[in-house]
């Protein structure tokens, strides 16, 4: 085996520690209460299109408020 082959597996595990180290932990944070607001319907809309925005606000009040 040459010495760049016998070299490789070191150099590797030597660059992937220090890299693992910064990785951030995500789970709790959850934006999408700041992002997503409750929506309104427009006079226009259809009776479905209606129905759509109320089952979105609900969902947000659920998940939000």
């Amino acid at each position: 085996m040459s010495k760049s082959k016998r070299l490789l597996l070191p150099v590797a595990l030597l660059t992937a520690f220090p890299m693992s180290g910064c990785s951030t932990n995500t789970l709790g944070t959850d934006v999408s209460c700041k992002v997503f607001q409750p929506i309104r319907a427009s006079t226009r809309d259809t009776v479905a299109t209606k129905r759509q925005v109320l089952e979105h606000n609900r969902a947000w009040v659920g998940v939000c408020a």
